[in-house]
């Protein structure tokens, strides 16, 4: 997530304080390094999969801050209060609060350091114990990386789909004018096609040729995650370009898994992806780029 807030955020202050939710009390648990593996990360949060045996957190993945942990608590109310009636529950895991002993925080930290992303590495898991128990707050979210039934094989798309709004007709999207900016000043090495106006359209056709194009260069916008494992990512695309381990194509083993689940490669999952998200069924997109007009202020033709 991100670390920004919107603009007029400053004045939530004088209106009354959000109603307090009633699991807004982290629940004490007890982790140990050989019970996580790392799954991903972003600017503020990394996420982990529980592979432990406690009944309370099978199934689950938790995500921790890198900075002040403290905030979750503020985020999640934030979430359940505001974010979930914007986007519905069939959309939006708002997860539960959950405490750990800042000493398993460090160990945590010192378990997952070798894999995660080096350009990552400089910001380490906070484990300045904030709360007054002395503990480290994190969330609990369902492992959506990994299938509930034993034996199913799941494929997970982590998918960000940027700012869908068209903010002047005949002009390219904010994305594509910010790709021009992140080239020339060595941001991002190559310019991606991909056109978030065109993902959430609710446009069969332009909604394949969007997850085509962010395929071609994921930047950080699309990963694949097959079994709990990631398959797919701009890190993966970068290695095969430089020939990978041994002379392999990570992309093309990616893609020989999507075949093996039943998708006929990259153009099977790019219509797996138009048939749902262009679904008149699927009101995500809508409701995602409403959110977007609000942070934008042009809420008018919405």
């Amino acid at each position: 997530g991100s670390d920004s807030s919107p603009k007029g955020v400053q004045s939530a202050s004088m209106s009354p304080a959000l109603p307090m939710a009633a699991d807004m009390v982290p629940v004490s648990v007890e982790v140990s390094p050989a019970d996580v593996e790392f799954i991903g990360e972003g600017a503020a949060n990394i996420v982990m999969s529980y592979c432990g045996q406690a009944k309370e957190l099978i199934g689950c993945a938790l995500r921790f801050r890198k900075s002040d942990s403290s905030k979750l608590q503020a985020d999640f109310n934030y979430t359940k209060n505001v974010i979930e009636p914007i986007f519905g529950a069939e959309f939006l895991e708002c997860g539960h609060l959950v405490s750990l002993p800042a000493s398993c925080v460090r160990d945590i930290d010192e378990a997952i350091f070798k894999f995660r992303p080096a350009k990552r590495q400089s910001k380490r898991l906070n484990s300045s114990a904030e709360c007054s128990d002395g503990r480290i707050v994190a969330l609990k979210l369902d492992n959506l990386t990994r299938a509930p039934i034993i034996d199913a094989r799941v494929l997970t798309v982590e998918l960000k789909t940027k700012c869908g709004l068209l903010e002047r007709c005949g002009l390219p999207s904010r994305f594509q004018l910010l790709q021009c900016w992140k080239k020339r000043v060595g941001q991002i090495a190559r310019i991606s096609k991909y056109d978030p106006v065109k993902m959430l359209s609710k446009k069969d056709s332009s909604v394949r040729e969007a997850f085509l194009n962010a395929l071609e260069e994921p930047q950080n916008n699309v990963q694949l995650f097959l079994d709990g494992k990631l398959v797919f990512s701009e890190a993966f695309c970068s290695n095969a370009e430089a020939g990978g381990a041994g002379g392999a194509s990570p992309s093309k083993s990616w893609e020989d898994n999507l075949r093996d689940l039943g998708l006929f490669g990259r153009d099977g999952l790019a219509d797996l992806i138009s048939d749902i998200l262009a679904s008149p069924d699927c009101f995500l997109p809508e409701r995602m780029k409403r959110a977007q007009a609000w942070a934008a202020g042009e809420t008018a033709h919405l």
